[in-house]
């Protein structure tokens, strides 16, 4: 199974350093370290977290979902978010008996189910925890078609999203219709029903009763931003391209400007996660940005040799993005969810939503403007500086100054709107006096199955010579058994199934697969091994000289043979610039050594004229001299080697 788990750094919890177990009585001095006590002994010491791991009788498991995030239907999402809604109260409360009672007079609901889904919620930290459980295909429960599902959609859209405000047996009676019409099966009137639970409330009731019945409802008061009380309350994320080019890591030819995708702690003003890439801003950098702000930072600072200490991680209660379409996907959505994060987006028209932001990334804007080849914001502030001439910076030195710029100076700057105090003095106290430091994720394993919840997925289907991702063949023996997999709800319409899969864009060489069996991923390299590991921007530089040259049917081998021309252009073009790098070098040493020579000459017959006229004997060497400099005056190291 793949599980997550967390270490919980809460005074109080029980944790291993150095093989022994201890409590933890505070935090000491700063986000890393904690004071622990021997429970037996009563000795007391300091310790780095990151020497910390849980005891087995005390980890946190935080997800072992009964399916993928992915194939949840959305029947079975509205009814875990429904459960959650009816437990949330003993979440966030005392649980005591009357509260109890009362829940289970509210919803109809006995107190053995309701104890059970507040343990599995408890023990997971996760909504996937609420589904419910499939001992076998249900009548009524089988995910819907996708033309009944597109009918369902287009009456919810059409018939309950209006002003008209009709009822459920409205809506239920439309679709029965649209079904007839269509020859197909109607759906239960529960399924109807939970699609409207798992409709986002605010926008239900801006679509129903007005803007203004929702703005009262949801919008903030004026003041400070709402529900920004502590650290990792709300966070504000955003992506912009930077106003500078960047060059390649060989050829040290411009590539173009990167994307950067921040988040950023609005009680605090702490950055909290950060992604730079040459992607158009999409759902994976959105996905890519929320798993670093979630995980621990230090094996990145390490990896990019950044001094300095970034103690942030945990889960954010809230996050803020804008109306984009990457960050409205489905995927990301339901990822929020499992992890308990309320994914909001800012009122169309109201700037100050998104105000935190949008000001760093404008602060952060200014600084790369005294890199080189940056293309400043406007063509009247660059005037004629060239951008791509000067660029000097690769994508990884690029991050590695932005890491040290965040890491180093801006967390550790006085902050106007924080009464010049730091982000990092403010984040720190926040995590002090209100929350303590949130749970932890350590092991390699489950930071990667964060990020993996948070990528985009891919459906495909399961041939014989594996499976086919963007003129790239996969295959593994994990994939024997489901090849040539017929959907289950169609078997007579010859429809094969699809799969889950996921990528990481650094190195396409590799993908993810989630059995739905065993549910887990597993990976699957390329069918033919022998081909090299490659990016997914050089996978699109590469069909994009395929289209130029006007190939419209190609295979894997060709697109490798593309990638091997790239190689050898690179290759010529590192050895050219050496060259050409070595030569201006050479010329402008010639040059300089030159002016020196001719300076020394013309020092020399200057003193000749003063002699002239009393001392002919020097006067005789003057022409020779003077026939030097109108000469081709080669440099000692030249006359020395024959050249």
């Amino acid at each position: 199974m793949d599980t997550i788990n967390e270490l919980l750094l809460q005074p109080g919890c029980s944790v291993l350093y150095q093989g022994q177990p201890y409590k933890i009585l505070q935090l000491v001095g700063n986000l890393k370290t904690v004071m622990l006590e021997d429970p037996i002994s009563g000795r007391r010491l300091n310790a780095h977290i990151d020497f910390l791991s849980s005891p087995a009788s005390e980890t946190r498991v935080l997800t072992e979902p009964t399916v993928s995030l992915e194939l949840i239907s959305d029947e079975d999402w509205a009814v875990a978010q429904k459960r959650m809604a009816i437990i949330q109260p003993l979440i966030v409360g005392k649980g005591d008996r009357q509260l109890v009672r009362s829940i289970m007079q509210q919803h109809s609901v006995g107190q053995a189910t309701i104890y059970r889904w507040l343990n599995l919620f408890k023990t997971t930290g996760q909504l996937s925890s609420l589904i419910p459980s499939r001992r076998g295909p249900e009548k009524g429960q089988s995910r819907l078609s996708a033309e009944v599902e597109a009918l369902v959609r287009a009456s919810l859209d059409e018939v309950y999203l209006t002003k008209q405000r009709y009822p459920l047996k409205r809506v239920y009676i439309d679709i029965l219709k649209r079904c007839q019409r269509h020859k197909v099966s109607a759906p239960h009137s529960n399924t109807v029903r939970n699609r409207i639970l798992a409709i986002r409330k605010e926008r239900a009731l801006r679509l129903r009763h007005g803007n203004k019945a929702a703005d009262d409802k949801y919008s903030p008061h004026k003041g400070k931003f709402p529900g920004a009380d502590f650290p990792l309350a709300v966070v504000q994320i955003d992506h912009t391209p930077a106003d500078i080019i960047l060059v390649d890591d060989m050829t040290r030819m411009p590539l173009g400007k990167p994307v950067i995708t921040m988040a950023i702690d609005v009680y605090s003003r702490i950055v909290v996660g950060l992604y730079v890439s040459f992607e158009a801003p999409s759902a994976l950098g959105v996905g890519m940005c929320l798993a670093s702000a979630i995980l621990p930072k230090d094996n990145w600072l390490r990896q990019m040799d950044v001094t300095g200490e970034w103690p942030c991680w945990g889960r954010m209660k809230k996050i803020y993005a804008d109306n984009a379409k990457e960050f409205r996907g489905n995927m990301l959505k339901r990822a929020c969810e499992e992890y308990g994060i309320d994914l909001e987006f800012r009122p169309v028209r109201k700037p100050r939503y998104g105000a935190h932001i949008e000001r760093l990334l404008g602060s952060f804007a200014k600084e790369i403007h005294c890199l080189p080849g940056t293309t400043f914001s406007n063509t009247q502030e660059k005037g004629e500086y060239q951008s791509a001439k000067e660029a000097a910076l690769t994508l990884g030195e690029f991050e590695k100054w932005l890491l040290h710029l965040i890491v180093n100076i801006y967390h550790r700057s006085g902050h106007s709107s924080l009464d010049n105090r730091t982000p990092m003095q403010v984040f720190e106290d926040g995590i002090y006096q209100k929350t303590g430091l949130p749970p932890r994720i350590n092991g390699i394993d489950d930071a990667n199955k964060v990020k993996m919840d948070f990528l985009p997925f891919y459906e495909r289907t399961i041939q014989e010579n594996g499976v086919q991702l963007d003129h790239i063949r996969y295959y593994s023996d994990v994939l024997r058994p489901w090849i040539h997999t017929m959907e289950e709800d169609s078997p007579k319409s010859n429809k094969k199934r699809k799969f889950i899969f996921k990528r990481d864009p650094r190195d396409i060489s590799v993908l993810f697969f989630y059995d739905p069996e065993t549910k887990a991923y597993f990976s699957i390299p390329y069918r033919d091994t022998s081909y090299p590991s490659i990016t997914i921007w050089e996978h699109r530089q590469i069909l994009t000289r395929l289209a130029d040259a006007g190939v419209k049917k190609f295979g894997e081998a060709r697109l490798f043979e593309e990638h091997k021309i790239l190689q050898k252009i690179e290759e010529q073009a590192v050895t050219q610039t050496r060259i050409v790098r070595r030569e201006r070098q050479r010329a402008r040493r010639q040059s300089s050594q030159s002016k020196s020579i001719k300076q020394e000459l013309l020092t020399s017959v200057t003193v000749v004229d003063d002699l002239l006229p009393v001392a002919g004997s020097v006067v005789q060497h003057a022409p020779a001299r003077l026939s030097l400099l109108s000469g081709t005056i080669q440099p000692f190291e030249e006359v020395e080697y024959g050249k």
